[in-house]
């Protein structure tokens, strides 16, 4: 387990809604994408800032931080550059 993994053990525990909820608030206060089941996004604007941009083929990027039952936050990033599209996914 890596330290977000721990960090999110120790201070809020393992997998209840009420507490990825936390997380997930706690990150988007930071000014980061957050999401997890069943918990609204924070800050969902930059996805669909995204999601414009690359309709409009103009280069943009989005990461987006995943709060799993687990512990463990993920994070996945949308890439869109020179037309070509790329995906990254990282679990921590």
């Amino acid at each position: 387990m890596c330290l977000s993994g721990i960090f999110f053990f120790l201070f809020y525990g393992y997998g209840s809604i009420e507490q990825r909820s936390k997380t997930v608030t706690l990150i988007g206060e930071a000014g980061y994408t957050s999401v997890a089941d069943h918990i609204n996004m924070e800050n969902y604007e930059a996805v669909e800032e995204f999601y414009s941009a690359y309709l409009e083929n103009r280069d943009a990027m989005v990461t987006i931080s995943d709060v799993n039952p687990d512990g463990i936050i993920g994070a996945v990033t949308f890439l869109y550059r020179e037309g070509i599209f790329h995906l990254c996914t990282m679990k921590c």
